[in-house]
């Protein structure tokens, strides 16, 4: 199906708008966020019905993205895929439509758990990923010890600091393909400055295929283009860990 141009047009036009919104411009209403989010999910047609349909049933983009699976697919026009990258992107972005941006920093919301549990000291600490090696080992972490490879995908700030971390690919005995796209709006939905992914080998060989790197540095070009650093793609063992942008192995 040939996509009609006028919406390929509108497409774009959210996209630069949200592209201007990440750099403090006018933020986009809740239901172009949706629609937004929709055209990654739903290729070639125009989702602005299913948009408002969405925020008509569950009244916002949070309450879209806390939303059990079954019932997104019960809006009509929402797939089974779109509701999955649905829950994906809530996943990432922890359950919020776009994390508030104050003077170019990130602004983070902390529970009533977390203001208890840390009550003798002024500020949360969250992981902060300083130097290469505390981002393989961080990595590493969450990785070792599943039987299938997995894609991991972490989302910081500009300080370095995690925004939040998921599985977005993986499950099978082959090679985890990068979800391009779908990496490109995560970074975007939470505000993040910078990403790190990881995915496991669980056969403790961690050198990346030539398929690997290729896939690396095209998602490096495309997150620069919306002003996002890819830092590193690691490939992680039980034993270590190998960056491909920096082609330097990390060994315990």
């Amino acid at each position: 199906m040939m996509e009609n141009s006028e919406h390929k047009g509108h497409r774009q036009r959210l996209k630069t708008r949200f592209e201007t919104q990440l750099s403090g411009g006018q933020p986009l209403a809740e239901c172009e966020l949706a629609e937004l989010l929709l055209t990654y999910a739903i290729p070639r047609r125009d989702v602005a019905p299913a948009a408002q349909r969405l925020l008509q049933r569950f009244g916002s983009l949070k309450n879209v993205f806390n939303a059990p699976a079954e019932e997104l697919t019960s809006v009509s026009g929402i797939s089974d895929a779109a509701a999955l990258f649905l829950k994906l992107v809530g996943s990432v972005s922890g359950g919020e439509p776009m994390p508030r941006v104050d003077g170019g920093m990130q602004t983070q919301k902390r529970s009533d758990a977390d203001t208890a549990s840390d009550a003798d000291r002024t500020t949360r600490t969250k992981p902060v990923l300083g130097s290469l090696s505390e981002a393989a080992r961080f990595c590493r972490n969450l990785l070792c010890g599943r039987e299938e490879e997995c894609l991991l995908q972490v989302l910081v700030g500009e300080d370095s600091e995690v925004l939040s971390t998921a599985l977005i690919s993986g499950g099978g005995s082959g090679e985890v393909v990068l979800p391009t796209e779908l990496i490109i709006a995560n970074a975007g939905i939470a505000g993040a400055s910078g990403v790190v992914i990881a995915h496991n080998h669980p056969s403790g060989d961690t050198r990346p295929s030539e398929a690997d790197v290729c896939a690396t540095r095209s998602l490096a070009a495309r997150l620069e283009k919306q002003g996002v650093r890819l830092y590193e793609h690691f490939v992680v063992s039980d034993g270590g860990a190998y960056a491909m942008l920096n082609e330097e192995g990390i060994w315990d």
